[in-house]
């Protein structure tokens, strides 16, 4: 089994009222040249009603690759409308950090209130976006919709500025290269083409 780390945490999204995606993506550790990279990892998630997972609800088995950066995506169904669930990914011994989900609410059922947060424009050289934190801590929300992050709005090389004062490695990086404007496709494709969330 590959050493893995999960440097880059856990996210869900898209949610349906029986079902949601989980994602997280994988750091592995330094193999020795013997070992080499391993041509796939396999990944347990499960899925449960508390945090402490003493009521497991589903447990999910898939796999990541090169092919995909090491990121991994599923689509957990099979679960009940408008309730919280608690998720983790595990690679052998390695758990990730343990994330918080909501399905939808039946399509018959009335909501009487619903709480929402918006973010936009995430520039790695505007802030510390110490406003996520925030919004973590806030368990009455009920979804949170980004508008979008500034390095898929332009298709021009340039190199930011951290808030530190230091400078960053150019924004435009792979796989979101691309030359001429950028469209609303092109931007679709920047985010969805390797390990963010997607819809189905």
């Amino acid at each position: 089994m590959p050493r893995v780390r999960f440097e880059h945490g856990v996210a869900s999204g898209d949610p349906l009222a029986d079902r949601v995606i989980l994602w997280t993506r994988l750091t592995l550790e330094n193999n020795t040249p013997e070992e080499g990279a391993p041509e796939s990892v396999p990944v347990t998630v499960t899925l449960a009603r508390d945090l402490a997972f003493n009521q497991p609800v589903t447990r999910l088995e898939t796999s990541t690759s090169a092919a995909t950066d090491y990121c991994v995506k599923v689509d957990a169904d099979g679960l009940e409308a408008g309730r919280w669930y608690y998720y983790r990914f595990q690679v052998g011994d390695r758990v990730s950090p343990v994330g918080r989900t909501r399905t939808l609410p039946a399509a018959n059922r009335f909501v009487d209130r619903a709480r929402f947060a918006v973010v936009s424009c995430a520039n790695i050289s505007h802030g510390y976006f110490s406003v996520y934190k925030t919004l973590a801590e806030h368990g009455d929300l009920d979804f949170v919709l980004h508008l979008g992050i500034t390095s898929t709005n332009t298709a021009s090389a340039s190199t930011a500025t951290c808030p530190t004062g230091t400078r960053s490695r150019p924004t435009r990086w792979s796989p979101w290269t691309i030359t001429g404007a950028a469209t609303l496709s092109t931007r679709a494709t920047r985010i969805c083409g390797r390990c963010m969330l997607s819809t189905r």
